[in-house]
């Protein structure tokens, strides 16, 4: 599933015909990634496996958001060791609403010793980041060579052109800063 369904940017782009209808499923993967790359994790619902060491602490944050369930918290004795319950959900451990794991018997230390399996995303697209996607892709679209645009900017600054016996330069806008800004209540830190 993509972050924009096909008919919906098609009208955006005022396409009827299904000519490009392949190039645009491309696209539109394309947006999905490069948006999943700039807030650092996945928009739309999604399987996690997070290993993290222990160190003492009852609550451990987790990397993603938002978390919609929590399906298991495991540890292991060694670094090749198997994995063993710690026990029950909201018995033994729990999901807080804002994210955390709360292991009220402490996460012993240890190196990659816990391991949670989780749920994490939107079950439908935030209205912001549809309308990023929509850009994105109608850039993409209108500024690339897709169509046998000669003028195609992707990946340039500016273009310079003869014309008449004058040489014009085009510069274009860098969007990459709106959109990040845009983003950036869904985007997680990398981790340090």
């Amino acid at each position: 599933m993509h972050l924009i369904d096909i008919t919906t940017l098609k009208s955006y782009l005022n396409i009827t015909s299904t000519t490009y209808d392949t190039v645009i499923d491309e696209l539109q993967s394309f947006v999905d990634g490069r948006i999943a790359d700039i807030c650092n994790q996945q928009i739309l619902q999604t399987g996690a496996t997070y290993i993290f060491n222990g160190n003492g602490a009852v609550m451990k944050v987790l990397p993603n958001f938002p978390v919609t369930a929590l399906a298991s918290l495991s540890i292991r004795s060694s670094l090749t060791g198997g994995w063993v319950s710690v026990g029950t959900l909201n018995t033994d451990y729990e999901l807080t609403d804002d994210n955390r794991v709360y292991y009220p018997a402490g996460f012993i230390g240890g190196i990659r010793n816990y391991q949670a399996v989780y749920t994490y995303g939107y079950a439908s697209v935030p209205e912001s980041v549809q309308r990023v996607a929509l850009e994105m892709c109608d850039i993409i679209y209108k500024n690339s060579d897709i169509k046998g645009n000669p003028e195609s900017r992707l990946g340039r600054g500016n273009i310079s052109f003869s014309e008449g016996g004058i040489t014009q330069t085009k510069s274009f806008l860098d969007l990459d800063p709106k959109w990040r800004a845009m983003l950036k209540p869904y985007a997680v830190l990398p981790e340090a």
